[in-house]
């Protein structure tokens, strides 16, 4: 399996109110400078305000050319303090190859980069995660083709509440669901960075010469 390690990555902070479906399209508000990576959903108790953060991540990518036969993404996930869980999903940010803006927490609802912000736009690349600790979360097709299309591929960890559409995903308005996910930078070494793992699909290629018969004054040449 090769490796591919963090080219950019960055939390994002969205306090939005009004609706929830009007917060879902809302963009970030701040980067969240103290901490590398995490995913949070709150929605406060009895009324129409948020408090999200969703994490975007960029590897760059451009050496993979060929199809892959499989790709991981490998991340450790600190804790988890509901159920309602997160995705990896599709990613178009402001710029390739730099720093996390705010803006960028819109970018898994883009088609391309610089594209119109959609919920129709959403593309999933993980199933549903709910689990702690090391993760090794196997990404799907659409993920393995867009690697192999992209110069530098972006992905963002978003909660389930916001990805599906889900309000209350604890099953009630208490201000409680909440899911977070904490990724250390290179100063502590107990706790490993994202990374992803690949492997190219190969398959053997069988070339035949064709023979050709060529009639000619009762002579038969073959080449």
């Amino acid at each position: 399996m090769a490796r591919i390690n963090v080219n950019h990555d960055g939390a994002i902070r969205k306090l939005a109110g009004t609706s929830f479906s009007s917060m879902r399209v809302a963009a970030g508000s701040a980067l969240q400078s103290d901490e590398i990576g995490r995913v949070y959903y709150v929605k406060v108790a009895g009324q129409a305000i948020w408090d999200n953060i969703m994490t975007s991540i960029e590897f760059k990518t451009d050496h993979i050319t060929e199809p892959l036969s499989s790709l991981q993404l490998h991340i450790n996930i600190e804790s988890v303090t509901s159920t309602s869980g997160m995705y990896v999903c599709r990613s178009f940010r402001e710029d390739d190859n730099n720093n996390v803006v705010t803006e960028d927490y819109r970018s898994w609802l883009k088609a391309e980069q610089g594209g119109d912000v959609d919920l129709s736009n959403i593309v999933k690349y993980s199933d549903h995660i709910t689990t702690s600790g090391m993760q090794t979360i196997e990404l799907n097709n659409n993920a393995m083709t867009d690697i192999v299309n992209r110069d530098y591929f972006q992905i963002a960890l978003v909660t389930h509440a916001e990805v599906d559409g889900v309000e209350n995903p604890g099953g009630s308005d208490n201000g409680d669901n909440f899911w977070v996910i904490w990724q250390t930078n290179d100063e502590d070494p107990e706790i490993t960075r994202p990374y992803l793992t690949y492997a190219t699909s190969t398959s053997a290629k069988l070339k035949i010469t064709s023979t050709k018969l060529n009639l000619s004054n009762s002579k038969i040449k073959i080449s």
